[in-house]
């Protein structure tokens, strides 16, 4: 594969230095969510930062809050296919997806370590995961057609929304939102580093 900046990548098995954030940030941005299918704009990005946004109200480590925003950095290099789409896959098909999630899962894990961040998003699964849960139980009820909360989503069993709603959605371009992904992963590399190594005055 060819990536925005014009890497090549090896998938599922990424070889070294092949990752790149840069290259992370662009094409998550310019992924949308739902496939589309949302009363404005939103990508993948935009929920990662989301996911972090709400790991740091929680107080969380800035590991964890690193983890967030990269828990679906690998999507940059497959998309993002809709939860019901895998459902329906697995339905008709049964174990015919099982070869293409464990290709996901590996490059899921190739992509975190090139970034950096492979012990610490293991470190804090289950959090992040409750947060890509509460990102996606408000995506839904502020993003999406009111008919999408006429039944029950059972992966959101006992999941509220956040208490405060997605705002500065409208206007938000993918270059926005790709510059804002990049930053926030800096910033939380940067400080991570010198919390770890508070002697040092440059990372």
């Amino acid at each position: 594969m060819i990536t925005h900046s014009g890497r090549r990548i090896d998938l599922p098995s990424p070889q070294r230095g092949q990752v790149h954030i840069g290259d992370v940030a662009v094409q998550l941005s310019r992924i949308p969510r739902f496939v589309g299918a949302t009363l404005e704009p939103w990508n993948v990005a935009a929920h990662s930062l989301h996911c972090s946004a709400l790991a740091e109200a929680d107080g969380a480590s800035l590991q964890a809050q690193l983890s967030a925003l990269l828990h679906d950095a690998h999507e940059a290099y497959m998309g993002d296919i809709p939860s019901p789409f895998k459902q329906a896959v697995m339905a008709e098909a049964g174990s015919m997806w099982c070869p293409l999630k464990l290709a996901e899962d590996k490059l899921q894990v190739a992509v975190l370590h090139q970034l950096g961040s492979l012990d610490c998003y293991e470190a804090n699964r289950a959090a992040v995961k409750h947060w890509d849960l509460v990102s996606l139980a408000t995506e839904r009820k502020y993003l999406m057609h009111a008919a999408a909360m006429d039944a029950p989503w059972p992966m959101l069993a006992g999941i509220e929304p956040a208490p405060w709603p997605i705002t500065g959605v409208r206007g938000m371009g993918w270059v926005d939102w790709a510059d804002d992904f990049q930053e926030r992963y800096h910033h939380l590399v940067a400080a991570i580093y010198f919390t770890t190594n508070p002697e040092t005055t440059t990372p």
